[in-house]
C-alpha cells in the first residue's frame, strides 16, 4: 500500500526522468524486511541496510493509483545474495542456486523453506536474524539500479581464468574477442 500523494510525487518524478529522455534516472524498489545494522556512535551513527531483496516497482508509476495496493510478485525481483549468506549462513554455491525465475513466492519457499501464500505472509512468518541486527517486519522504499554488475562480472572472469588454465600459450588470449581483450579495450 502507497499513500496516494506519495504515489503521485513519484509519479511525477518518473514522468519528469521519462521527459528527459533518461527513465533509468527514476527507479524504484521496495525491499524488506527492514534488516539494519547501527554503525558509529553519537553524531557519526549510520544506519546500514541489508535487504534479503528488492523488487522493481519503477512499472507501478506509469499507471494510475489503485487504492487496494499492487501485487508485488508480478514485478521483477532481485534477491541480495551477499545478505541472505551473511544473515542466513548461505553458502555461496547455495546462494547462487537459488531459483529465481519461477518468481518470489518460490524463490521465498525454497529459501526460507516454508509456504507463503502472500508477501505479507513472508513478513509475518519469517524467522529474522538474531545478534547485533535491528529488525522489524515492515518494507521500504529505496532507489536502486537493478544491474546485477557483480554477478555477471565474477561469471565473466571465471571464464577468462579457464581459458587461461586451458591454452597452452599464456599469449594466447591476446585476441580482440577474448574475453579479458574485451573487458581491456572494449571498441567504442
Amino acid at each position: 500500500m502507497l499513500d496516494g500523494e506519495v504515489f503521485k510525487q513519484f509519479q511525477q518524478q518518473q514522468q519528469a526522468a521519462a521527459k528527459r529522455g533518461k527513465p533509468n534516472d527514476f527507479q524504484m524498489a521496495i525491499a524488506f524486511p527492514q534488516i539494519y545494522l547501527i554503525q558509529g556512535k553519537g553524531k557519526e551513527q549510520k544506519l546500514k541496510y541489508l535487504p534479503l531483496f528488492t523488487v522493481d516497482i519503477t512499472p507501478i508509476f506509469k499507471g494510475n493509483y489503485r487504492k487496494t495496493g499492487w501485487d508485488l510478485t508480478e514485478y521483477e525481483f532481485q534477491p541480495v545474495v551477499v545478505n541472505l549468506m551473511r544473515l542466513y549462513g548461505l553458502e555461496e554455491e547455495q546462494a547462487e542456486s537459488l531459483i529465481v525465475a519461477s518468481g518470489i513466492l518460490k524463490f521465498l519457499e525454497d529459501t526460507f523453506k516454508g509456504r507463503f501464500a502472500t508477501l505479507r505472509d513472508f513478513i509475518d512468518l519469517v524467522d529474522l536474524p538474531d545478534g547485533r541486527y535491528k529488525s522489524f517486519r515492515q518494507p521500504y522504499l529505496l532507489r536502486c539500479d537493478f544491474t546485477p554488475y557483480n554477478a555477471l562480472l565474477k561469471l565473466d572472469l571465471q571464464a577468462i581464468l579457464q581459458q587461461l588454465q586451458e591454452t597452452p600459450h599464456p599469449c594466447n588470449w591476446l585476441t580482440e574477442t577474448h574475453p579479458a581483450m574485451q573487458y581491456l579495450y572494449f571498441p567504442y
